[in-house]
């Protein structure tokens, strides 16, 4: 495996990855993308500590198969002084604004069975005396789901491939996990969220556990037993 390293004022660094992967592809020819977005540790910069966002390829050559590893460094956003006041939009959020947003950014989502919200573009929101405090919408209708739960998963779990009538939405607050579907693997993490689509077979493996907030529009359903049913326990209070 060949290494090469990159360092920048990645202020997005989800929108450079995939810039990086079109350049990537004009250097070398056609590449697939096996993992991207993982964080593999801190540097510092210009005393300044950075993460380092894993990006690893296979790059098909001639008569040989080789896999590259890409390793991007990303100061934080905090490190780079914002623009110009004159140069940023301002707006008084709403939930008019809210859904004008998802209406001007869904055409990205419109074919996607398997939407995740690190593949998207989006607006990010600047918030506190300093700017610096980050909103990132939601880019989907949380208002159409009328029915959330706090799921935890323990580590070592493989939820084996089932589908849902309705589209189902979940937002990991902690941990992370791989969704398969259609032999596609979508890595989420942290602060991320993603989407199943109706009737869209998925499984899913986690290797350390997550905790997710689930939304569902009118049934949540199991797959023990034929009836779909939970079981009930009483929640302990401390």
């Amino acid at each position: 495996m060949s290494v090469s390293e990159w360092s920048g004022p990645f202020l997005d660094w989800k929108h450079e990855l995939n810039l990086w992967k079109c350049r990537l592809g004009s250097l070398f020819g056609r590449l697939k993308v096996e993992r991207q977005g993982h964080f593999s540790g801190r540097r510092s910069f210009r005393g300044r500590a950075q993460f380092a966002v894993r990006l690893i390829v296979s790059v098909p050559r001639p008569c040989i198969a080789s896999r590259h590893l890409i390793m991007i460094y990303v100061p934080p956003a905090w490190w780079y002084p914002r623009r110009a006041e004159k140069d940023m939009a301002e707006i008084l959020e709403r939930l008019s604004t809210y859904i004008d947003r998802i209406e001007r950014f869904e055409d990205q989502m419109t074919d996607q069975s398997i939407i995740v919200s690190a593949t998207l573009d989006n607006e990010i929101l600047l918030d506190g005396d300093d700017d610096d405090i980050q909103k990132e919408p939601v880019l989907w209708r949380l208002y159409e789901h009328n029915m959330f739960y706090v799921v935890s998963v323990p580590p070592n779990k493989d939820i084996q491939k089932h589908e849902h009538h309705e589209s189902v939405f979940r937002f990991v607050a902690h941990g992370s996990l791989t969704l398969r579907s259609n032999n596609v693997e979508y890595h989420v993490q942290s602060g991320m969220w993603f989407v199943v689509r109706a009737n869209t077979p998925y499984e899913i493996f986690t290797e350390e556990g997550y905790v997710a907030l689930s939304g569902y529009t009118s049934i949540c359903q199991t797959d023990r037993g034929a009836s779909g049913s939970h079981l009930v326990e009483s929640k302990p209070i401390p």
